[in-house]
This record gives structure tokens, C-alpha cells and sequence, in this order.
């Protein structure tokens, strides 16, 4: 973006600011709430930055029509957190804020929030629920709630971000022409019988699913799992359709349900490149493997005949089971069943659940169909095909593939805990360094795990109130770690 030679940075100290300030660097104003509620009301252009310091920026109803970006951003080395919801607001870009509880983008009544992007933000206990157009939702981490993502509007994307801890439906989508791409949701947890999707879709047209990781658990100890009574967790679940030119390609799936990707009611949707197995023991009752299956539409009334599928495309996939009967017209081509005895020659290790292949795989390397344009990246974005044919599933095994993984992470350093009175302890610490990626950190207080982020260098240990030495764990796709960090104490006045 080319910036106008008339914006303006203007800063915003919950410490140490004053709303009657001018908002330089220097003389800051207080916080984001007396920003937007002040009178007379500040103005912003396109361009403009609010750079926010850390501490609390209170309850924020953020409006204004703007003709390009605004940003509202933490500044460098700050973890400001804010209660925020938008209405009547276009334009906005807001990244790097610690958000409390769930962010309204516009509501069912009111839709004029549109053309706004949210980046690299954290929200410990909610989530997003957008009924406004044109949204992006870019590299935030999500935790602890119910529905994460409540996206109600089209043509928006959803790309890079984490949800974990969910209780309901991770993502919840109802919209045309959007894309949800290369997002991490993990860990479900079981409150009640009603069964938790991963993503659930209504009816609707021309949406992609590219290139996301599905984990139903990660930790099979997660002590809410064996509860009895409490259902499963499913994966993509596109029930009571229609359902019309979607596609769904290259992604992972790891379910504790028969349910893996499932559309009833689909006309003209793709199928493509997915791996989807088990994540629980519940796949070993023959009836509940994992599978992907696309039928006709639910009947009408029970034991009716269901409404057929058209020009539907299951192409290149590896699950434990597929399902197509005499309810769906189209194409199923070169999708491979993978039982689990096969997981450890297919898979390059299964032990660690990476689904990567396995060198020498050929139950599943080449295997794949050249028929109707099948996707020329895989979930990496590494080439496709690397071979003589497309591999099938998820991941291509090629020069850029990975191999088996067992180096950690380095060492987390420069551990910083800074405390602010009534609020919680700011950590900060330099980044590790990985032979593939940094994965994320794990958060210990007193030895004491009290958190995980994906999305940074920084954690806000919100309302803690007493002194406590924390460190920090790095650790990568594998699950390994690295040495926790040097301590940093601190007390929150």
C-alpha cells in the first residue's frame, strides 16, 4: 500500500496517556475507548495508524466509514488488549491486539461493517461472528470458546489462522464465495452430547476449504475425551444441502468420528487431494472409520427418496473409507482407501500423526488422476505433480518434501515479564529457531502450564495476581521441544 503523504501516526497509552494529549509518541492519548467516544469525535483518513501501548484499551464499538485502510496496531514490544465489536465501520485493519471475548463484525440487522481485516490477533476466550462482506481474518489465534468463526457474509477469506479449546463448532459458515484456507483447528472438548464439527457449512455456493489441518485432539490423555455419554467430534459436515460449486482440496483431517468431510446435497463440487484419518479409538468400530462421502440430499420425509447430486468430483483422495452410491452422478476417480496397518508404511510418521508420505509409498505416490485440473500445489505449496503422476491425498512427495523430524527447536531467550497494576503480566521473548518451522510456544508459570500461542512472540497472562517466574517451550509440527527458557519473574501490582 502506497501511504498518503498526509497520514498520521497518532499513539495511545493506557498508562501513561491522556485523552486531552495531542496523541503524539511523546504525549499519547489514554485508550482506544476514550479515542472513539471523545467529543468532539477524532477524525481519521485513509492511512492514518493508532499505535497502541500495552494495558487496557477498555470496551470499544469501532465506527466510521473510511475511504482506504485505518490501522489500529499494537506498537512494537506491546500486548494491548481491548473489548471490540464494529458497526457502521468499513476500512479498518486492526493487527497484533490481545481481544476479549467474542468481536461482532456487524450484525444480522445491520451488515455495513464490510471491507475490514483483522491480523495477528490473539483472543483468549471468544471468537469472530461476522455478518458484513469482504472480511479478512489473517494469522489470529483463537481459544477457548464456543464457535470461533460465525462467518454469516460473502466473499470473505479466512487464511492462516489457529483455533484451539472449542466447545461447539470450531468454524460455523453461511455465505457465499469465500475461502478458508490453510488454518490449524485443534482440540475439541466434549460439555454436553450434542456432537462438535469442525467446520459445518449451510447451503451455498462457491466457497473453498484449501489446505487446512483438522485435529480433533492432540493430546489422546485430554481428559474430557472419555467422558461417557458426550458425543464425537466430526470434520467438515455439509448437511441439508444444496450445496453448489464448492471445492475442497488439500486438506487434513484427523477425526474421532465416521464423519470426516460428508456433503449431502452437492451439485457441481470437488473433492480432491484430502487425507482424512483417525485421531481416537472410537475408528476402531468398523461403522465409525473415518470416510468422505458425498450422497444426494436429506428426503424431504423419513424414509423418502433423496434429491440426486450432480456433476459432483471425488478425485485423489486417502481416507479409511469413501462413500458414493446411486444418489450421486459426476466422477469418482483414483481415491485410495488407507487402512490403518498401512499408516506406517504410507505415512512418514505416523507416531507423530505427519502425514507427509512416506519415500517409496506406492500404495499412494503417483496414484493420483490428471482428470479435471487437479490442484497444481499441495497443502505445503510445494509443486504438483513431482512425479510421473499426482500423488494422492493432502501432501506431494517431491525434492521440497520433508523428512523425519526429530531435531528441536533452540532455546527460547530474552524471556521479558512486565506487569501492569489491575491488568495481567506482558511476556515477551526472541524467537527460536527450527530445521523446518517453529510451531509455536507453550507458557509455564511456576512450572505450572498456563497457556499455548501460535501467532508470535508474545502472551498475556490476563488478571494474574501473584508473583510467579515464567518460562517459555518452543516446539514444531513433530511435537518437539525445545529447553524451556531462562525464568523471568514478576508481580502484578
Amino acid at each position: 500500500m502506497i501511504r498518503s503523504s498526509t497520514a498520521a501516526d497518532y499513539y495511545v497509552d493506557p498508562v501513561a496517556g491522556n485523552i486531552a494529549n495531542a496523541g503524539t509518541a511523546l504525549k499519547p492519548w489514554s485508550t482506544l475507548a476514550a479515542v472513539f467516544s471523545a467529543t468532539p469525535p477524532k477524525a481519521f483518513q485513509a492511512g492514518d495508524h493508532l499505535y497502541l501501548r500495552r494495558g487496557d484499551h477498555g470496551t470499544v464499538v469501532l465506527s466510521g466509514i473510511n475511504t482506504g485502510d485505518v490501522f489500529i496496531e499494537a506498537e512494537a514490544g506491546h500486548t494491548p488488549a481491548v473489548k471490540l465489536s464494529l458497526l457502521n465501520a468499513q476500512h479498518w485493519l486492526i493487527k497484533g491486539l490481545t481481544i476479549l471475548g467474542a468481536v461482532e463484525i456487524g450484525n444480522p440487522k445491520n451488515e455495513n461493517s464490510h471491507d475490514n481485516t483483522f491480523e495477528n490477533c490473539y483472543l483468549p476466550n471468544g471468537g469472530f461472528r461476522v455478518c458484513s462482506s469482504r472480511i479478512t481474518l489473517r494469522g489470529n489465534h483463537i481459544r477457548n470458546g464456543g464457535i470461533h468463526f460465525q462467518y454469516h457474509s460473502n466473499n470473505g477469506l479466512v487464511t492462516g489462522n489457529t483455533i484451539e479449546d472449542f466447545f461447539s463448532d470450531a468454524m460455523n459458515m453461511k455465505g457465499n464465495f469465500n475461502v478458508f484456507e490453510y488454518n490449524l483447528v485443534m482440540n475439541s472438548h466434549k460439555v454436553n452430547k450434542n456432537h462438535n464439527d469442525m467446520f459445518q457449512g449451510w447451503a451455498s455456493k462457491g466457497n473453498v476449504l484449501r489446505g487446512n489441518e483438522f485435529r480433533a485432539f492432540s493430546d489422546p490423555k485430554q481428559p474430557d475425551l472419555v467422558k461417557p455419554g458426550l458425543s464425537d467430534v466430526q470434520g467438515i459436515g455439509l448437511f441439508d444441502g444444496w450445496y453448489e460449486d464448492w471445492i475442497i482440496e488439500n486438506n487434513v483431517l484427523f477425526v474421532d468420528h465416521a464423519i470426516g468431510i460428508w456433503l449431502e446435497g452437492a451439485k457441481r463440487c470437488i473433492v480432491r487431494n484430502n487425507t482424512v484419518v483417525r485421531c481416537g479409538e472410537n475408528a476402531a468400530i468398523p461403522d465409525r472409520l473415518p470416510n468422505i462421502r458425498i450422497t444426494g440430499k436429506k428426503p424431504g420425509k423419513p424414509g423418502g427418496t433423496r434429491p440426486m447430486s450432480v456433476d459432483c468430483i471425488l478425485q485423489n483422495n486417502v481416507a479409511e473409507r469413501f462413500e458414493w452410491d446411486d444418489s450421486v452422478t459426476g466422477q469418482n476417480l483414483n481415491n485410495i482407501v488407507v487402512d490403518q496397518k498401512a499408516f506406517g508404511s504410507t505415512f512418514l510418521d505416523w507416531a507423530k500423526r505427519d502425514l507427509h508420505l512416506k519415500p517409496g509409498a506406492s500404495n499412494v505416490i503417483d496414484r493420483g488422476s490428471s482428470a479435471n485440473t487437479p490442484p497444481k500445489l499441495d497443502a505445503d505449496g510445494n509443486a504438483r505433480p513431482a512425479g510421473t503422476a499426482w500423488d494422492c491425498g493432502a501432501f506431494e512427495r517431491g525434492p521440497n518434501s520433508p523428512s523425519a523430524d526429530t531435531a528441536p527447536p533452540s532455546k527460547p531467550s530474552g524471556l521479558r515479564a512486565i506487569a501492569i497494576a489491575n491488568y495481567g503480566v506482558d511476556l515477551h521473548w526472541s524467537a527460536s529457531t527450527d530445521n523446518r518451522k517453529v510451531t509455536g510456544y507453550d507458557l509455564f508459570r511456576n512450572g505450572v502450564k498456563i497457556g499455548r500461542t501460535r501467532a508470535g512472540t508474545n502472551y498475556l497472562d490476563i488478571n494474574a495476581d501473584t508473583t510467579g517466574t515464567y518460562t517459555v517451550q518452543a516446539f514444531d509440527h513433530s511435537d518437539n521441544r525445545s529447553a524451556l527458557s531462562e525464568g523471568a519473574r514478576s508481580k502484578t501490582p
